[in-house]
């Protein structure tokens, strides 16, 4: 049965390792950046963050 899970293939020998950076960093990221979007919104009406909108944190 067996070589299918084999990990000896000639293919994924070179292939080097992906860095992905952790989620809450993106999300801090993206926070900053959506923090500086304008929110035109009436004051009293609002809810929510529009931040907390644009990103579920």
């Amino acid at each position: 049965m067996g070589s299918g899970f084999n990990s000896t293939c000639s293919k994924h020998k070179n292939l080097k390792p992906v860095r992905v950076p952790s989620a809450t960093a993106v999300t801090e990221q993206m926070h900053s950046l959506f923090s500086e979007i304008e929110d035109s919104r009436v004051k009293r009406t609002r809810a929510h963050l529009l931040t907390d909108i644009l990103i579920r944190r």
